[in-house]
C-alpha cells in the first residue's frame, strides 16, 4: 500500500443535539481525487443504511462534505476532497426508547496480521439502539448482530481501495514510531454492548 489514506466522518445527532462522531480509513495506491473520495463515502453510506435497520428512528447521521486524504505514516494531511454528503435517519420500527448513548455495540475489525507482538485489530462503536433490540441478558439481539455483519460487508472485499485499521504514528516528529495500516479482512458485532467512555476523532 502507498502512504495515501481517506479518512470518512460521520456525525451522529438526536435533534439539534450532537450524539458522536464515526470515523473510517481507506487506502490508496494513489492520491485520492473527488471521485474516489465519494467512492468511499458511497461505501459507508451503505454500511450505515444496513445498520439503520435497527437504529431509533429519532436518531440522524450525516457522512461529512470534506474527506481529508493522510499520511498513515506521519499522520500529516496531505489533501482534502469535497465531496456530497450523505445523510440518513434511522428505521427501527419496533417501539421501545433508545438506549443510553454511552452504551452501544461494538464492531470488531480483523486484519489478521501482529504488531509489535500484538494482534493488529480495530474497533468501531455503534450507535442508536432502542431497548427492543436489547436482548437476553441485555445483549444485542440476533437482529443487531445481523445489521452488524450486513454493515460491515458493505465496507469488505475491495483489493484496490480497501478499509483498514489505522495504527496511529507514535509521538511523532520526536523519535517516535511511524503510523501503519493494515486491510480489515473480517468485522463482527461483539455479542455484548461496550460502554464508550472517550472518544478520539
Amino acid at each position: 500500500m502507498a502512504n495515501f489514506m481517506s479518512r470518512v466522518r460521520t456525525t451522529w445527532t438526536a435533534g439539534t443535539t450532537g450524539l458522536g462522531l464515526s470515523t473510517f480509513y481507506f487506502a490508496h495506491t494513489t492520491l485520492p481525487d473527488a471521485t474516489a473520495a465519494q467512492a468511499v463515502v458511497d461505501r459507508v453510506r451503505d454500511f450505515w443504511a444496513a445498520w439503520r435497520l435497527v437504529v431509533y428512528g429519532g436518531y440522524s447521521w450525516t457522512t461529512q462534505g470534506t474527506v481529508d486524504v493522510l499520511d498513515y505514516v506521519s499522520g500529516a494531511l496531505q489533501a482534502s476532497n469535497a465531496v456530497t454528503a450523505r445523510s440518513a435517519s434511522g428505521f427501527a420500527s419496533g417501539g421501545g426508547d433508545p438506549l443510553p448513548n454511552v452504551l452501544q455495540c461494538l464492531l470488531r475489525m480483523e486484519t489478521g496480521t501482529l504488531i509489535s507482538g500484538r494482534r493488529f485489530r480495530g474497533r468501531l462503536f455503534m450507535p442508536g439502539l432502542t431497548e427492543v433490540d436489547s436482548g437476553t441478558n441485555s445483549q444485542p439481539s440476533a437482529a443487531a448482530i445481523t445489521a452488524g455483519a450486513n454493515a460491515a460487508t458493505a465496507l469488505l472485499g475491495s483489493s484496490t481501495v480497501p478499509w483498514v485499521v489505522w495504527h496511529r504514528p507514535a509521538n511523532p516528529g520526536v523519535g517516535g514510531s511511524g503510523g501503519d495500516i493494515r486491510a480489515v479482512t473480517a468485522a463482527t458485532l461483539q455479542p455484548k454492548f461496550a460502554v464508550l467512555r472517550s472518544r478520539r476523532d
